[in-house]
């Protein structure tokens, strides 16, 4: 199903999310901790009014993302939603008061031609709104198997691999809430008490903070550049995974050329979804105040002090110059 609008409903989430998330990485980036998972992060980050700003972006975001869901498939509408670290670059450049870099626009025209390819060849059609629970346990409890796996091996790690395997358990959830997301909108339409007679729309709600805090605490853990690109790459995929197994979707390439250029356009998207995501984190990281502390450096030879290895003044107070003229007098 290649309805228009859905295209315009996934797209606007997709710049919301990149608007959210930048603004949240900043915010997480300043937050104290030592990534292990606690509750009290999520009351520590709704201080913030930067956080809350991101997280409204993502509530506008999530309801487009549902309006795309109701018109069209999660192997069509997922993969756009990666359009979002498109928007993420920009800001985070201008944040960091630099330009967007070669490898950065090479990596955003390989995300695009990767996904016009993809979406073009594969013209993902068919499946269905909903599922029966004995398919929900099979596939989702394996999905969740694989997340909770994932977050009991970060409790035993540190640094860079514990904020990988958080972001990679949070994709896998948000993967999960995706479908439920469309079995959701799906049953809304008949009415709010025929929807809260299904356990759908409690997991998805259960799944949906859970993910959420798994990803502030995958961001906490080490550098964004570790936890993002996780996140990034296992989301679309696990929501892939489950559209094929669970709802019936399909992919229709028809000849093996189609399918090799499926194939291709995979690998690449993933690889550019990768390296974007590894320089937003890195550039959310950059940009916060705390990440980097100022280093001033007195050159006693030329009487000037370096901020962050540029001259910027030359003091008049400066203490060594205190003692310098003294010794002459």
């Amino acid at each position: 199903m290649r309805d228009p609008l859905a295209v315009i409903f996934a797209l606007g989430a997709a710049m919301l999310y990149g608007a959210g998330n930048a603004l949240e990485h900043r915010v997480v980036a300043d937050t104290g901790g030592d990534g292990h998972l606690q509750v009290g992060l999520l009351r520590r980050l709704v201080r913030s009014p930067l956080w809350v700003l991101g997280m409204f972006g993502d509530v506008g975001a999530y309801g487009l993302q549902a309006a795309a869901l109701a018109l069209g498939t999660l192997l069509f509408v997922q993969p756009l939603l990666v359009c979002g670290l498109l928007v993420a670059l920009p800001l985070n450049a201008r944040w960091t008061h630099r330009r967007i870099r070669p490898r950065e626009w090479l990596a955003a025209a390989v995300l695009c031609a990767s996904l016009a390819t993809f979406l073009i060849e594969a013209a993902p059609s068919g499946g269905k709104s909903q599922a029966s629970f004995g398919a929900w346990l099979h596939v989702g409890g394996a999905v969740a198997a694989l997340a909770v796996a994932a977050v009991v091996v970060s409790a035993l790690t540190r640094g860079h691999v514990r904020a990988a395997l958080l972001g990679f358990a949070a994709g896998a959830l948000f993967g999960l809430t995706a479908a439920l997301t469309k079995t959701f909108v799906n049953q809304i339409q008949h009415g709010v008490p025929y929807t809260a007679s299904h356990w759908e729309v409690y997991a998805l709600a259960i799944l949906s903070i859970t993910g959420i805090l798994f990803t502030q605490h995958g961001f906490q853990a080490a550098s964004l550049s570790a936890s993002l690109p996780a996140l990034e790459a296992s989301e679309p995929v696990i929501a892939a995974i489950v559209g094929v197994a669970l709802l019936h979707e399909h992919l229709n390439g028809r000849t093996p050329f189609d399918n090799i250029a499926i194939g291709l356009s995979i690998v690449a998207l993933l690889a550019s979804v990768i390296t974007l995501a590894s320089i937003a984190g890195k550039d959310a990281a950059n940009a916060s105040p705390a990440a980097e502390p100022e280093t001033r450096t007195y050159n006693r030879r030329n009487r000037t002090l370096a901020v962050d290895g540029h001259d910027r003044y030359r003091p008049r107070h400066h203490p060594t110059l205190r003692r310098r003229s003294r010794s002459k007098t």
